[in-house]
């Protein structure tokens, strides 16, 4: 929506309406579907968890993004949170814009700082390392949001074991009148029950776990998609099928497109979600009603794609808003024993070779190899480490990835260079589960953006590596809704299908 209007009336109602002097654009959902939100709750409240971002005072930015990480209290019992209410404090209502509750990994490091709220993103060096380990969602609202209740059979579980843990809060405050003094304690509100319902609610997370250098978007570009699985290898270990309520999408500030495709064997279903228009400022969740079920053995795609036309430097993965991310947040029923984060971790070396960092670089690395291992599979071994190895985290920071930051940074991105990359997002250099190796039953054919109108496409591939990228204003002429080089991607992949072939080299 765009708007323009002037803050005071007319003095009479007769009077002629004074000139506009406030402009700007908004996304608002005029309509939405039926939501979980229609599931009035019938228990008793025996508790509340109140994760509220304590009395900040806003600084008079035009955007704020600021956290908080929140001990939760005792649970002598299990308990069941049937509804999460939003509290928006009325002293900044106007400048709430959105909220986005996290729960965190058990311990968090010895440096992080729980006295108050700070300021969100990689930036804040002392706080980095502790909301990396905050990763899987459980609340969002945002403006003009409504109470969430959990569908009538299903509660999200709070045990005895989430005592003394943590909650991380993201708040985001929007204001352009650059107001600065207000205090805000704004939140989410969880209603607890001790009536315990048939089912504990679930999170199965999907998409890109490299949130560092290895998630790499070139610059001045339309469109770049990047592609997840959740693969078969993962879901298989569901003891029973799944009932899918609802999916958060999570990105930042450029993407635009984000698809979750649903598989069963070689035939696809419905999507899961199929947003063309994602906005980071007005995220919401979309709710199945009735719910959609989920096989062992099912898979999930996620595409996200990204728009940097207006960037002239690489943006990379990272916790930080200037970073991007591709996640999907699926809430389910009945909740699996074991944690769902049922992601891609794009490898090193595959990364290495799509980039073309150079060999001889690669030989000069200080990596320590076990006997037999190759420096690619030294590499990788070392970086399906990093979130449990402290010290492997700081190799690859101070040793591993400035090298390849430098590399990428003086790359001069042409037609071709874009197309390695972004296929290798395509491809199979990746590890799922954990760290096993997958081999998808096949490689997903584009899909089709054809009614995708927001910003022209990308040139097909010329077949001069020295012809940049650049953005364009006209979209290019399509074939049944399909570019050219997506024909060109199709065909590729299919051919090394028909040769049996499931590694895509690079």
């Amino acid at each position: 929506m765009i708007y323009s209007y002037n803050p005071n009336d007319p003095p009479t109602k007769e009077g002629r309406p004074q000139k506009h002097t406030e402009r700007g654009s908004a996304a608002i959902n005029f309509l939405q579907p039926p939501s979980k939100s229609d599931n009035q709750a019938t228990e008793p409240i025996v508790q509340w968890v109140n994760a509220t971002i304590g009395d900040y005072i806003l600084n008079g930015d035009k955007t704020e993004y600021i956290c908080r990480l929140i001990k939760l209290p005792n649970f002598p019992q299990k308990l069941h949170a049937i509804t999460t209410y939003p509290v928006i404090d009325p002293r900044t209502e106007e400048f709430v814009h959105h909220i986005v509750v996290f729960t965190c990994m058990n311990p968090l490091p010895a440096t992080a700082d729980t006295s108050g709220p700070f300021e969100c993103g990689e930036k804040n060096n002392g706080q980095a390392k502790a909301m990396s380990m905050c990763s899987t969602m459980v609340g969002l609202w945002t403006v003009g949001g409504q109470p969430s209740h959990y569908p009538p059979e299903a509660g999200l579980p709070f045990t005895q074991d989430l005592s003394g843990t943590y909650f991380l809060i993201q708040m985001h405050y929007n204001n352009p009148l650059g107001k600065k003094g207000l205090s805000d304690n704004s939140g989410l509100a969880y209603s607890l029950t001790d009536k315990l319902r048939k089912y504990d609610v679930g999170t199965l997370a999907t998409g890109i776990v490299n949130v560092d250098p290895i998630f790499t978007i070139p610059p001045n570009l339309d469109e770049f998609r990047m592609t997840a699985q959740c693969s078969d290898k993962c879901t298989s270990s569901l003891p029973t099928p799944i009932n899918i309520f609802g999916v958060n999408i999570h990105m930042h500030t450029r993407g635009r497109v984000a698809v979750g495709r649903h598989f069963r064997g070689n035939k696809e279903l419905e999507p899961f979600v199929n947003n063309r228009n994602y906005d980071f400022n007005y995220q919401t969740t979309a709710d199945f009603t009735p719910s959609r079920t989920f096989l062992p053995g099912d898979r999930i795609v996620t595409e996200c794609t990204f728009t940097t036309k207006t960037d002239d430097k690489i943006i990379y993965g990272g916790e930080n808003t200037d970073n991007e991310m591709c996640f999907l947040f699926f809430y389910y029923y009945p909740k699996s024993p074991r944690q769902m984060f049922c992601i891609t971790d794009y490898t090193v070396s595959g990364y290495m070779q799509a980039v073309g960092f150079p060999y001889s670089k690669i030989m000069a690395l200080k990596v320590e190899k076990k006997e037999s291992e190759t420096v690619f599979q030294a590499l990788d071994r070392l970086y399906e480490k990093r979130h449990r190895d402290v010290k492997i985290q700081q190799f690859l920071s101070e040793e591993i990835f400035p090298q390849l930051q430098a590399h990428t940074d003086g790359i001069n991105w042409t037609a071709s260079s874009v197309r390695k990359i972004e296929d290798f997002y395509r491809s199979s250099h990746y590890k799922t589960c954990g760290s096993t190796p997958d081999s998808p039953p096949f490689i997903e054919p584009l899909t089709d953006w054809s009614d995708y109108q927001c910003g022209g496409l990308r040139p097909p591939n010329t077949g001069d590596d020295d012809v940049p990228v650049l953005p364009t204003t006209s979209q290019q002429q399509t074939t049944n809704g399909v570019t050219p080089r997506d024909h060109a991607a199709q065909s590729f992949f299919f051919a090394l299908l028909g040769l049996g072939i499931c590694q895509v080299f690079l």
